[in-house]
């Protein structure tokens, strides 16, 4: 199942795209697996020499996101405009 502009229930943060896989039983269980999908705009990078470089708040949801559960796949903008 994917949903796009997922808010966690948990922490309030948007999800770009929430891919997730139910379990055998199609019910919500622990067993979930659920992938985080984020298209990093430019705000989230630093500007001038360490322009690929992400911003601490970038860093900490990345984190956040990861402590809840997620496996996150973050994707640049310069990665996303090639797609």
């Amino acid at each position: 199942e994917m949903l796009e502009e997922f808010r966690d229930p948990r922490s309030a943060y948007s999800i770009d795209f929430l891919l997730r896989r139910r379990g055998e039983s199609g019910q919500e269980d622990e067993t979930e697996s659920r992938w985080a999908v984020e298209v990093d705009g430019p705000a989230h990078y630093f500007k001038g020499v360490a322009r690929r470089t992400p911003t601490g708040n970038t860093l900490l949801k990345r984190k956040h996101l990861a402590m809840l559960g997620y496996t996150l796949v973050a994707v640049p903008y310069w990665e996303w405009n090639k797609v």
